[in-house]
Formats: C-alpha cells, structure tokens, sequence
C-alpha cells in the first residue's frame, strides 16, 4: 500500500546485499583442475565456431568466435571497428554462415556500398555517378548479390534498439530464413537505448 522511493528501494537493496555477502564468500571454494576435464570436453565439443576473418585470430582463439559468446571491438573513433565488423558478417554469409548486421552507425547507402565492393570489387555509389550503373542493370545485381551471399546476410538498420528488440528481429529473421543465426554484428553500442549511461551496463 506505502509506495517506497526507488533510491529507498535501492538502498534496501545494497544493504541486504552487504549483510549476506559475508555468509555468501563461505560457499565458494577452489576447482581442482582435473576435475575440470569432461566439463571442458563438453564445452568443447558442443562449440560451434565463426571465422574472425584474421588468420592469427582464428589460430589463438582454437577456430574463430564461439557461437553464443559476446565479443567487444573496442577503440577510438577511425580506427574501422565498424568496417571490420562488417566484413566477418559478410565473410561469413558468403560462406554459408546465417549472419545479421544491426546496422545503427553507418548510413545504409554506406554499408551497402561496401557489401557492393565486396562482391564487384568497385563502388557502387561511384559507378552510379560515372553512368556505368544503369536501371536496367539492377535486376543482374540483385541476382549476384543473391548469388554471393546465398541469402545468409541480413541487415537491421534501426537505433535505440534494447536486448530484446534485437531478440525479437533476430527470431523473425531465422523464421524467414529457415536457419539459425549464428552471428550477430551489432553497430554500435552508441546507438543502442542506454542503461544507466553506461556501454558495458547496457553490453550486459
């Protein structure tokens, strides 16, 4: 009936917390390694793997990125973490591997003119201008880009996306397709709807 603030509630919280993590520390104890060996045989052998793009990558993690783990590009504005991010999408689908990109830093034309570069090795938007793209060409340009990634990629280019959102857009997609995604790129933290102003609260 008696409504309690949230920075009240909050507070009950942390406090409860503070009390029982003393008894808690008294649960917690040391592995013995060997014990360890069939927990890892089946972590190992139910993995499943997509290239990372980089040879040196692949070779250190034992096969590339562990379907079902999140991994954070991190770094300065420039450095190409979105370009790179985009092409172990794209390597990936071109190799069979159901990918999507959540797209909300770079402008679609700006993808897309890298997914064209990618197959036709030329700009799209540059082709265009100069006249060497024409209406009639499309058709055949759908059908190459069709035919290169074998519609394993699919793009989401929305912002201020939640967990859940992203969820939500992933199953629609794999009901589509008829296949389970096995890698999401998602561009960029930024843009995703913030937790508490924190990237690595809302990451969680």
């Amino acid at each position: 009936i008696d409504q309690i603030s949230h920075n009240e509630f909050q507070s009950l919280v942390k406090s409860a917390f503070l009390r029982s993590r003393p008894a808690m520390k008294t649960g917690i104890s040391a592995s013995n390694i060997a014990s360890m060996v069939k927990q890892m045989y089946n972590t190992v052998k139910n993995s499943k793997y997509v290239d990372t793009t980089i040879e040196d990558f692949n070779k250190d993690m034992r096969g590339g990125f562990v379907v079902g783990n999140l991994y954070s590009l991190i770094g300065r504005g420039g450095t190409m973490k979105s370009i790179v991010s985009a092409e172990v999408a794209m390597n990936n689908a071109m190799k069979g591997v159901p990918s999507a990109i959540f797209n909300m830093e770079m402008s679609n034309m700006a993808l897309f003119d890298r997914i064209y570069l990618r197959i036709f090795m030329r700009s799209f938007i540059e082709e265009v201008q100069k006249g060497n793209i024409t209406e009639e060409a499309l058709a055949n340009i759908e059908i190459k880009i069709e035919d290169a990634f074998k519609g394993n990629l699919r793009i989401v280019s929305e912002v201020d996306l939640e967990a859940k959102d992203m969820t939500q857009a992933i199953n629609r997609t794999q009901d589509e397709m008829k296949k389970k995604i096995n890698l999401a790129v998602i561009d960029s933290m930024n843009s995703m709807k913030m937790h508490g102003e924190s990237e690595a609260l809302t990451a969680f």
